[in-house]
């Protein structure tokens, strides 16, 4: 064979091996705890707070990794549970530290049930890892990683990154 095929495979198999890389470590995240649900009328309730929810990651090559961090709080009187976190490409991952331990990472076809509940005034790190390699794009790029909280007023939110990938 020539070297062209030895590339093409390799390629493959390097593919397939981060592929089965990404899915096994989405499958071994343990649940901590089941959600706590509340209703916009509750006077009592948990309340997301973050410093913000988009960061410009600037300028980066396709080999990059790059991360971002977003601070979330729960301000409210009741625990906040962060549960559902996803991403919206499989090249980019969420991960939480909260009291010096990270999670696992979590990506676009994450199916866990794991929940981080964070106490009133307490607060996590939401790192936004994104790794243009494993999907290869150039110019302008947008991606996010989601939460799912019990916070009524915010059930779902989306924390994006902006990226210039040459």
């Amino acid at each position: 064979m020539n070297k062209t095929v030895w590339w093409v495979l390799g390629l493959i198999i390097l593919f397939l091996g981060v592929t089965y890389g990404v899915y096994y470590l989405s499958q071994t995240q343990k649940p901590e705890t089941k959600a706590t649900l509340y209703k916009l009328t509750d006077k009592e309730r948990p309340r997301l707070a973050f410093n913000s929810n988009s960061k410009d990651m600037g300028r980066m090559k396709v080999s990059d990794t790059k991360t971002e961090t977003f601070m979330i709080e729960n301000k409210g009187e009741k625990p906040l549970n962060i549960f559902g976190i996803s991403s919206t490409c499989g090249c980019t991952f969420g991960q939480l530290e909260y009291r010096g331990q990270k999670s696992g990472r979590f990506s676009m076809h994450s199916n866990s049930n794991y929940i981080l509940t964070l106490n009133p005034k307490e607060k996590a790190k939401l790192y936004v890892i994104y790794k243009p390699a494993l999907m290869p794009v150039q110019g302008q790029v947008e991606r996010a990683v989601v939460i799912r909280t019990n916070d009524p007023e915010n059930p779902e939110m989306y924390f994006g990154v902006t990226a210039f990938v040459e």
